[in-house]
């Protein structure tokens, strides 16, 4: 996974975006994510933001389960 913020923000973007569009790919996608949360090599931060790899993960989830987006400032999720 980038280490770049605005990569891994646009990479969120990019699956919703493609989940919308592609709804029968939602459920690999969900499950890949899913993992990725309870995966402990994401567990470390990689960016000045702190935000663990997790973080980005869950934050994907989160959009194509419920829908709403997530806005991320200074490592803090606003929905």
């Amino acid at each position: 996974m980038d280490k770049d913020h605005n990569i891994r923000t646009a990479c969120i973007r990019a699956l919703v975006s493609w989940g919308k569009h592609f709804p029968g790919t939602l459920p690999k996608i969900e499950s890949n994510l899913v993992q990725a949360v309870q995966d402990p090599k994401f567990d470390k931060p990689a960016n000045i933001l702190e935000r663990h790899a997790w973080d980005y993960a869950y934050d994907t989830l989160w959009q194509l389960v419920v829908g709403d987006e997530v806005q991320i400032i200074s490592g803090l999720n606003l929905l």
